[in-house]
């Protein structure tokens, strides 16, 4: 049997928990796939509502109510005790599986057309921690499982359950791998929905991303394969998929390392798994804090006013590595790189190569980047080169479907930045705007205007970022936006869950803010449209969510209107295409 998604998390209750394990050693239920609850179903309001286990086989399709500890029925409602959790339902755990299962088969035969009279489609209850004996003309005893029937293999009363569905119909077929895998694939983004970056720090807001079907299939492959090299631009979801792989090893009890290049990405995300998984054995750093911690537990030393370029990428891990040979680091069992293309050099490898159980040729590890359009720290032409051994050692994936921005937000990247989005998985939102300026007293009224119009149509602080190409102290903000306005420079100390409660517009270069979103991001300082591909455009453009603004200034307007032009060739040349692969 397989189970989507191949863990449990701790959140999910105990009788949830103790099913899945049961089917996770099952035996003789080769053909069928078990989709299951994250516990994330309180967020979201799924296709099929509150299903706790959905069995699919050759058989049939069949939803399980799962109920564990003391369950009685008094005055005509039903006392459920799991554990310390106690609740009273007037709607039984059968009646629940059957309005589930209703709800099911009305989407499929809406959305896929199924005959629902031509297969067997039913429910059953399954009691954990109890026995129940009791008889009801409600339900039939074959679809009950109780604690007593899990001391026998699950497979015997799966086959009860769909024997006894079965034969209450007449001519019912079963279903084919090809049906099987055309519910399994409608079905599935259901059960393994995760939730988004932007949304796990406050539950109030909390929202659903919808795996794409690509994401899934990334997914499947990090499961089953060892190295995963994961290719995705921009708003694909590496990120997310990064935080998802971390979560799935440690359920399964192993110690993870996430490294990153850039410090707000790595606090972001520390402060998020400290919110949502809470302690654990994993860490989540820069590379480049990771080697200096080593360091300064062995007898190395380090020059820290050294050539920053030269720091970072020769003396940290020239020391990492000789500290290494006399104080080993700690080997995880799993290695994650994020935004790597910031950090593919051969020397960076090396040290890598040190951390991680089997080291990079043998260990366990996923690598993600975007190294065509967000390589902005390395050598691009290094960072090929390196990437050539790590491919003949790993599974190469790609994602290419945007997630994160609008298609306003994606084709206004493409006009600026000469770069390519293939495909956008959200629809509408609103108009890009450009705020032309002729100097900075010009754009400081601009901005400030636009800023003032957001928050008086109701738009929160907190859903505002102003980003710069330039430092804060040379930026539009550091030195004239902020005294108008209640303003914090984002910085590793306010990326944490303690402080995610602030109400005021953040501020950051575009360089930190890589690997990071907003709702509303505003670009100022934008001196140079200039021609070829801007890569720090792209970068921070694709920073927004829902509404990119743009403080360009005024002479860059020709550069503008030849982009546009370029751009609209493009457009042609590409609706071209798309008719002639259609002849």
């Amino acid at each position: 049997m397989k189970l989507i998604p191949d863990y449990i998390n701790d959140s999910v209750n105990g009788s949830e928990r103790r099913l899945f394990k049961v089917f996770q050693n099952c035996k003789g239920l080769d053909n069928w796939f078990c989709l299951h609850s994250l516990g994330v179903s309180r967020h979201v309001s799924k296709r099929e509502g509150e299903i706790d286990f959905l069995l699919i086989g050759p058989d049939g399709l069949f939803v399980l109510e799962v109920k564990g500890g003391k369950v009685e029925r008094k005055n005509g409602a039903w006392l459920v005790q799991d554990g310390s959790r106690q609740y009273r339902k007037q709607e039984s755990p059968f009646d629940q599986a059957k309005s589930a299962l209703y709800s099911l088969t009305n989407d499929l035969v809406k959305n896929l057309g199924w005959r629902a009279d031509k297969h067997a489609f039913g429910y059953g209850v399954v009691f954990t921690g109890a026995e129940f004996k009791v008889g009801s003309p409600e339900w039939d005893p074959a679809i009950v499982c109780d604690k007593s029937d899990l001391k026998q293999p699950i497979s015997s009363y799966v086959k009860r359950l769909s024997g006894y569905w079965r034969s209450r119909g007449k001519g019912q077929r079963k279903l084919s791998q090809r049906q099987i895998k055309e519910l399994v694939g409608y079905l599935r983004g259901d059960f393994e929905a995760v939730m988004t970056l932007s949304d796990q720090l406050s539950e109030s807001e909390q929202e659903i991303a919808r795996l794409t079907t690509e994401q899934v299939r990334v997914l499947d492959a990090a499961g089953q394969n060892s190295r995963i090299l994961l290719f995705g631009a921009a708003g694909t979801g590496k990120t997310m998929l990064a935080v998802e792989m971390l979560k799935r090893h440690l359920a399964q009890g192993r110690s993870v390392l996430l490294l990153c290049y850039n410090k707000l990405l790595a606090a972001y995300l520390r402060g998020l798994l400290r919110h949502n998984v809470g302690a654990g054995d994993y860490i989540v750093e820069t590379l480049h804090h990771f080697m200096r911690d080593h360091i300064d537990m062995s007898d190395e030393q380090i020059d820290t006013v050294a050539d920053k370029r030269e720091l970072f990428t020769e003396k940290f891990p020239n020391k990492f590595l000789a500290a290494a040979k006399t104080r080993p680091p700690t080997k995880f069992d799993y290695l994650i790189i994020d935004e790597a293309q910031d950090i593919l050099t051969p020397k960076y490898l090396e040290v890598l190569d040190q951390v991680v159980v089997g080291g990079l040729d043998n260990g366990q590890w996923m690598i993600c980047l975007d190294n065509r359009n967000q390589n902005i720290y390395s050598n691009g032409a290094e960072a090929s080169a390196v990437l050539e051994p790590l491919k003949s050692k790993a599974t190469v994936l790609n994602l290419s479907i945007n997630c994160r921005n609008t298609p306003n937000i994606a084709r206004a990247t493409e006009l600026v930045t000469g770069i390519d989005i293939d495909g956008v998985k959200k629809q509408g939102g609103a108009s890009v705007k450009y705020l032309w300026y002729k100097d900075r007293e010009d754009q400081l009224r601009k901005v400030s205007g636009f800023i003032k119009d957001l928050l008086k149509a109701g738009f929160s602080a907190e859903e505002i970022t102003v980003l710069s190409p330039r430092t804060a102290a040379a930026s539009l903000t550091g030195t004239s936006l902020q005294p108008l306005f209640d303003m914090h420079q984002i910085s590793p100390s306010n990326m944490s869950v303690a402080a995610s409660g602030i109400k005021s517009i953040g501020y950051a270069t575009i360089h930190a803010y890589k690997g990071l979103e907003n709702k509303i991001v505003i670009l100022t300082d934008i001196e140079n449209i200039g021609a070829g591909k801007s890569l720090l455009n792209y970068v921070g453009f694709t920073r927004a969510r829902a509404l990119l603004a743009v403080a360009v200034r005024s002479d860059q307007r020709p550069s503008f209107r030849k982009r546009l032009r370029l751009f609209l060739s493009r457009l042609k040349d590409k609706a071209g295409s798309v008719v002639a692969k259609g002849r």
